[in-house]
């Protein structure tokens, strides 16, 4: 709008083009995130559904990882721990999942074994982790229309599938995570683009924080008097 403001001084245009556009409202959409009482429905049915969709789940919520990021498992390659490549410059990060979901993850694998026997040749061996109940790998759009039908059968409002990263990424911020380590566990390529995504949640825990130490100090003043 200036440039052409300048144009019309210049008399390079009769009349600015720009006037009356109205320019898009820049306000920053928030995040989805399960809260604690919707997270605590999630996990409790999380049993109730076939082992391939639940490790999908499981990746996002309990490991940070992205849609891409789980389709691209390889079978052979997952452990307690493993390397995964990130999206950024930042290249590798290591993904340390949770007792349970190796559990899972072991169970999976041993499902395959089952259905390839079982199968035999309707079996497709396909080398990703996450597969469809015939070997096929699991199509990246399945992630989320499972998802969606997953959370109203039990009765929640349906998030998108990266609401299950960002929710991974609440909870570490409010058992004490600071910006730096919430930004290696997400494999961000520098902390500032997790401060720009999550400052809220970070600000909400130092409120909180202040809030409880200050209650605190109220009890400690009172029992001593």
């Amino acid at each position: 709008r200036l440039c052409c403001s300048i144009a019309v001084n210049w008399e390079l245009l009769k009349s600015n083009p720009c006037h009356d556009v109205i320019l898009p409202s820049n306000k920053k959409k928030e995040i989805q995130i399960l809260s604690p009482e919707d997270f605590a429905v999630f996990c409790s049915h999380l049993d109730e559904i076939p082992l391939d969709q639940r490790v999908c789940f499981e990746l996002a919520l309990f490991g940070s990882l992205r849609r891409g990021e789980i389709m691209g498992i390889l079978e052979d390659r997952i452990g307690n721990e493993f390397v995964k490549d990130t999206k950024t410059s930042s290249g590798e990060r290591l993904c340390i999942l949770p007792a349970p979901v190796i559990r899972d993850v072991k169970a999976l694998r041993k499902h395959h074994i089952e259905q390839k026997l079982k199968l035999g040749p309707l079996w497709t061996n396909s080398d990703y982790l996450i597969k469809e109940q015939n070997g096929e790998a699991f199509h990246p759009g399945e992630c989320a229309r499972r998802l969606r039908r997953y959370m109203e059968r039990i009765g929640l409002e349906p998030i998108t599938f990266h609401a299950l990263r960002h929710t991974y990424a609440s909870i570490c911020i409010s058992i004490g995570a600071d910006p730096a380590t919430v930004s290696k566990r997400m494999g961000h390529a520098n902390v500032s683009t997790t401060l720009g995504i999550y400052t809220h949640l970070f600000e909400k825990k130092e409120e909180e924080d202040k809030l409880a130490s200050a209650l605190g100090d109220m009890l400690t003043k009172s029992v001593e008097k």
